[in-house]
This record gives C-alpha cells, structure tokens and sequence, in this order.
C-alpha cells in the first residue's frame, strides 16, 4: 500500500514543480525516473536524490516517448506511477496568439501527456495496477485572456485526464488531475519579466504541489480515479492580477 520500492516516472523534472515531485515520492522509498529535456539538469536533479535516475527525452516526439519508457521499465523496473508534469508557458494574449506559438504549447502541455500515457498504459493495464496525475493548472478551469494558448492547452489537459480516467477504470489504473495556482518556479519568474504588471498575491511553493500529488498516490491502494483538485478558489484565476 506504500510506495516502498514504487517506480514512478516523472516528467519535466529537471527543476520547479517536477523536481520537488520527485523529491517527495523518493523520500517515501519510491524509485523516481526523471524525464526532461535539458539533459544537463535533468542529470543534476537526478544526482541529488537517493533513488532517482536521469532520462532525457522530448515529451513531444512520440517515438522518443515510447523507447525511454521501455528503457525505464527494462533498466528500472515496471512503472506502477506517472507524473505528467513537462509543460510550458508562453504570454500569448488570446486574440493576438500565433499559430506556433498555439501549436508549440499544445505540443508540450497537450500531446506530450497523451504520449506518455500511451506508453506507459498498456504495461499498467496488463498488470492491473498504476496511477497516473496530471499537473494542470487552475487556468485551465478560468481561462485568461492574457495567456489564451496556455490556459486552453490546460483545459485541455484537464479534459484528457478524465478521458483517460474513463479509458483506463476498468483495469484498476487511476488517473487524476492537480491544478495549482501560482507557484515559485522558474515559470513565475518568467512571467514577472514578461509581463511587469503581473503579481502573485498567494504563490506557493512547489513542495505543496509535491505533497498533494504524493496524497494521490500514497496509499497506492486508494482510489483516485477521476479526481480534478484546484489548489486555490478558481476565481483567483492563479492569484494573479494584471494591470
């Protein structure tokens, strides 16, 4: 019921949201692969936990997606936990967003979680067991005009989960979501130089976020299937004002 000896792999881990994830479940005895793009860092995240190994991989090539998910489970075991972290954020005002821009978030925040959950379901259906969590976001239940691509790709996200939920119940594989609202990475930074108007009236850091995923998971035995958890009052809208 604990995640003694658990392998969980957790995406976009070399920092912020994904590494403290990664942190906590190795702190509960689970076996953490952490996947991201930068190599370098992801190696560095890695080096500082006990139980954790590096994969560098681009969520968004699903050919890459699906050969590191079977070197994980052939060089670490079968994978009982996915993390769906990886994503990233643009300042796209809605009526102003580019199509690449549209489709390079998409590509990250969207089709890279449908890529990892694909490869890894066959393997937990088999074994009827497995927990899949999403870490979306409280604009993806809001929206917001100043990052239209962003929080439609969550929304979509959020979506995605529950379809997956619904696909995956009958084999005892869970799947739930995470929304959070502001929270101290790299990604808030970002956003206060982009947009000098933007300010964070309640952002957490991501140990929170670490501790409410960790709650999805541990027990293992629990059921969480189909749960979508805000973090905040959605009326925040990530408790940010832009003036």
């Amino acid at each position: 019921m604990s995640l003694d000896g658990r392998v969980a792999v957790i995406t976009g881990a070399a920092q912020g949201i994904g590494y403290a994830v990664a942190r906590r479940l190795t702190s509960e005895g689970a076996l953490c692969a952490l996947i991201d793009v930068n190599s370098t860092g992801v190696h560095q995240a890695a080096s500082q936990l006990t139980n954790g190994t590096a994969w560098s991989c681009d969520v968004t090539d699903c050919t890459q997606v699906q050969r590191t998910f079977e070197m994980i489970e052939a060089n670490v075991g079968p994978v009982d936990i996915l993390v769906n972290n990886a994503g990233i954020w643009r300042h796209t005002p809605v009526l102003d967003s580019s199509e690449a821009d549209w489709d390079r978030i998409y590509a990250v925040n969207v089709k890279g979680l449908l890529f990892c959950s694909q490869a890894i379901a066959p393997s937990m259906q088999a074994r009827r067991r497995g927990k899949i969590v999403t870490i979306a976001s409280l604009a993806g239940l809001t929206g917001n005009s100043h990052w239209g691509a962003y929080a439609a790709s969550k929304s979509a996200a959020i979506s995605l989960t529950l379809s997956l939920a619904d696909a995956l119940r009958a084999h005892d594989v869970h799947v739930s979501a995470v929304c959070p609202g502001a929270v101290e990475t790299s990604l808030t930074e970002k956003i206060r130089r982009d947009q000098p108007g933007a300010t964070f009236d309640h952002a957490i850091p991501p140990s929170e976020v670490a501790e409410l995923v960790c709650g999805l998971l541990s027990p293992f035995g629990q059921d969480t299937n189909g749960r979508i958890l805000p973090m905040a009052d959605p009326s925040t809208v990530l408790g940010i004002a832009v003036t």
